[in-house]
């Protein structure tokens, strides 16, 4: 665990211990805000708060543990997700996975781009227009760097959001999952790649399923937890990927249990599993 406190520049609560992730992330006292903070907390939040969104509105993973908007998008994509007919719609998109898996023939990122996207939009294609896109909301995520500063400032950034919003027909819970979740999905596919066929799905599952680096959480009162005292406006960053590492458990890594837990849950490993024996690999 570390944590870092200037008042008035930066509160920050960073932790990597399973138990502690698990704990802090269905605390009632963390939710997601964009408001509120030491000025450092401010610039991040908001900085994710323009990224999260589409023109229709934020995406599911930057609404607060309260809104009606994130349950009733959460509540569409679990039914999605357990349409019966799924598995059959996904046939063609499993298979071009499964021969990159085997031959190495495609792009991982359009592949696993196209997988994602025909979960909402049937006939869904990805391109290299959407790829980019996916690309520019990425690394708008990741560390500050010129050149996501430079997409924000030239408008790139909510091109990339339009083009994406309008792949998915306005639907937001689409636009997380070919700009955001994509590209565990995509790593996930090229280390499958490098995995001998002999090895059972099980443990491809174990080894290959690539979850978010962190999730990010904001104190909305004081609160004294696990990890030490919460303050409103302190930022908690909850490192599940690591967490992951250091867990037998696989749920933590899609923080299962808790209020934003992934609705994929089980979607993803079930996928990774037909497209390894797609490839010719053990069951």
């Amino acid at each position: 665990m570390r944590s870092l406190r200037i008042p008035g520049l930066i509160d920050l609560i960073s932790v990597s211990d399973p138990a502690l992730v698990r704990s802090l992330a269905d605390n009632p006292d963390l939710d997601r805000r964009n408001e509120g903070g030491p000025l450092l907390v401010r610039m991040i939040r908001r900085r994710l708060a323009q990224t999260l969104k589409t023109p229709e509105g934020a995406l599911p993973s930057n609404l607060p543990r309260g809104s009606g908007e994130r349950s009733t998008m959460r509540k569409d994509l679990v039914e999605r997700l357990k349409d019966p007919d799924l598995d059959a719609a996904l046939n063609g998109a499993v298979e071009q996975c499964a021969t990159f898996v085997e031959k190495g023939e495609g792009d991982p990122g359009l592949l696993a781009q196209t997988l994602f996207g025909r979960i909402f939009v049937a006939d869904f294609a990805a391109d290299i227009q959407t790829w980019e896109a996916a690309k520019t909301i990425n690394q708008s995520l990741g560390t500050p760097s010129f050149r996501s500063l430079f997409s924000r400032l030239t408008g790139k950034l909510d091109q990339a959001q339009r083009v994406l919003s309008r792949a998915m027909a306005g639907d937001r819970s689409g636009v997380h999952a070919i700009s955001v979740a994509v590209h565990n999905f995509a790593e996930t596919l090229e280390t499958m790649r490098t995995l001998d066929r002999s090895t059972p799905a099980e443990q491809v599952v174990a080894v290959a399923l690539v979850v978010p680096d962190r999730v990010v959480r904001q104190g909305a009162s004081i609160a004294e937890t696990l990890a030490g005292r919460v303050r409103p406006g302190t930022l908690v960053i909850l490192n599940v990927a690591e967490a992951q590492l250091r867990s037998p458990d696989p749920s933590i890594g899609f923080l299962r249990d808790a209020w934003s837990g992934c609705p994929a849950h089980a979607f993803v490993p079930h996928m990774i599993t037909r497209i390894w024996i797609a490839a010719g690999g053990k069951s």
